[in-house]
């Protein structure tokens, strides 16, 4: 659900950035006006396509650890995500960030590329 001052964390491993794309796109609609959901899109909100602003979201392939401050250190306010009690138990080399969202999973689906690791709260600084 939206609710300012937190951002959603997912973590995975891909080839590339265009390994990332693919799956985590922007949602859209196909050439019949039909609504195309991103992989990401349909495989944690039902393919509800724009479920969260696609203006306050990034993603990337960044590069590999199991330490999950290193790996959002890079992005927009990442130094203020408050991620000191998360732990992960294995390497990752990309993150998929959803502002402004406190994403609540029941579980992670099945055989999906990235993990859901924590809705944690932030601080925009630009405001």
């Amino acid at each position: 659900m939206e609710r300012e001052g937190y951002v959603s964390i997912w973590l995975g491993n891909f080839a590339d950035d265009d390994a990332l794309m693919e799956y985590a796109g922007e949602d859209g609609y196909d050439k019949d006006g039909n609504e195309a959901p991103s992989r990401f899109t349909a495989d944690f909100f039902g393919g509800k396509i724009w479920a969260f602003d696609p203006d306050f979201w990034e993603r990337e392939v960044v590069g590999s650890s199991s330490d999950i401050a290193e790996l959002v250190s890079l992005f927009s306010y990442g130094d203020t995500f408050d991620v000191e009690n998360i732990k992960l138990d294995r390497m990752y080399n990309a993150v998929i960030l959803v502002y402004d969202y406190e994403y609540e999973p029941s579980e992670n689906p099945p055989s999906v590329p990235v993990e859901f690791i924590a809705a944690v709260t932030y601080k925009n600084l630009d405001l």
